[in-house]
């Protein structure tokens, strides 16, 4: 774990959004000032999250098994 129930941090490429999983099962994005979204998808403790190349869609792996994909748009 990364810490405070984090347990993967992911940067978008331009580096102004990231994404963090938690031990809660929900992947948070936030800039450096503040919280920008909140998902729960059901996926467990999240395991990794990463962003595509073109930062607009954005990944999550679930202890489950399931893997989520979503579109970037904040």
């Amino acid at each position: 774990d990364v810490g405070d129930g984090i347990t993967d941090l992911a940067f978008a490429p331009d580096g102004e959004l990231w994404a963090l999983g938690y031990t809660d099962g929900t992947v948070r994005l936030r800039t450096r000032e503040r919280e920008v979204a909140r998902f729960d998808w059901g996926i467990g403790r999240v395991a990794s999250v990463a962003f595509a190349t073109d930062g607009l869609t954005c990944a999550a792996g679930g202890e489950n098994g399931q893997i989520v994909l979503w579109d970037v748009d904040v």
